[in-house]
C-alpha cells in the first residue's frame, strides 16, 4: 500500500467529520509503522513494504538488504515467461544479482538447490535462503565466490589463468588474458 499523498481541499470539504477522521487514523498509521521500522522503502516498488519482504544482511545497521525487496530482486534475477505468466531461472541473471548485492556464487550451492526445489519454486529465491541461513556463508563477498570446474561451466564461458591468480594474490598483477564474464540487459 502507498502512501496515501494530502488531499486537495476542494476533496476534503466534502468529507464527513468521521470519514475525515477514519482517513487520517489510517494515514498516521502508516506513519507508525514506518517510523517504527515496520515498513521499510524499496526503490524498485517505490513504496514502503514489510521488512519480512527484505533479505537480511550482515553488513546493514538495521540488518536489511536495501538494495531492493524480495520480490524486486528475484525478477531481477529471472527471465518472465509470458506463456506461463511466471517468472523462470536464469543462471546468468542471478550471478549477475549477487554480484550487485556483493553475495558469493557458489556451484555447489546453486546445484543442490536445483536438484531440490520443484518446478514450481524459483532456484534463485531458494538459493538466497539458503546462503542466508547457513552460517558459514556469513561474511562472504561476491570475490569469494566459487563457480566450480566442471560440469555445465563452458570453458569458452570463463577462462580463469591460475598465473595472473597467483599473482594477483602475491600483490602484483601482470597483464595476462582473462575473459570476463559480461552480463547484458
Amino acid at each position: 500500500m502507498a502512501i496515501k499523498m494530502p488531499k486537495e481541499i476542494s476533496k476534503i470539504r466534502p468529507l464527513t467529520l468521521p470519514k475525515l477522521r477514519t482517513e487520517y487514523e489510517t494515514a498516521f498509521g502508516e506513519l507508525v509503522k514506518i517510523l517504527n521500522k515496520e515498513k521499510v522503502y524499496c526503490p524498485y516498488c517505490d513504496d514502503f513494504i514489510a521488512r519480512t519482504n527484505f533479505y537480511s544482511s550482515d553488513r546493514t545497521v538495521d540488518g536489511l538488504e536495501h538494495f531492493g525487496c524480495k520480490k524486486c530482486i528475484t525478477q531481477m534475477a529471472t527471465d518472465y515467461d509470458s506463456k506461463s505468466n511466471t517468472y523462470v531461472d536464469n543462471r546468468d541473471k542471478a550471478i549477475h544479482m549477487l554480484q550487485m548485492l556483493d553475495l558469493p556464487y557458489i556451484d555447489a550451492l546453486w546445484k543442490s538447490t536445483e536438484e531440490a526445489v520443484g518446478a514450481d519454486t524459483l532456484v534463485f529465491s531458494r538459493y538466497m535462503t539458503m546462503l542466508k541461513s547457513l552460517g558459514h556463508y556469513k561474511g562472504m563477498t561476491y570475490k569469494d565466490s566459487e563457480f566450480g570446474g566442471g560440469g555445465d561451466v563452458d570453458d569458452d564461458e570463463v577462462t580463469l589463468n591460475k598465473k595472473t591468480i597467483q599473482t594477483a594474490k602475491n600483490g602484483s598483477v601482470t597483464a595476462t588474458p582473462m575473459k570476463i564474464i559480461c552480463f547484458g540487459e
